[in-house]
């Protein structure tokens, strides 16, 4: 299958997680956007890349947060 229309891929897992997640959680969840030091024998550039995919993940929690305070109001 093309990359990223299996329901479990990880593009698959992060929408799932941008629109079910409640947007309240996404203070909880900054902690994961801190920049990893990278160990030895891990993939390089693995650190970035989660902390960058949680900056996202983030970022949409905060905005479908705003999205509804401006509906609310």
């Amino acid at each position: 299958r093309d990359g990223g229309s299996y329901p479990w891929s990880f593009s698959g897992v992060m929408g799932l997680a941008e629109r079910c997640l409640d947007p309240a959680e996404a203070d909880r969840l900054e902690v994961l956007t801190a920049a990893q030091d990278e160990q030895e024998g891990a993939s390089p550039g693995a650190g970035g890349y989660w902390s960058e995919a949680f900056q996202r993940l983030v970022s949409t929690l905060r905005l479908r947060a705003a999205m509804e305070a401006e509906l609310m109001s």
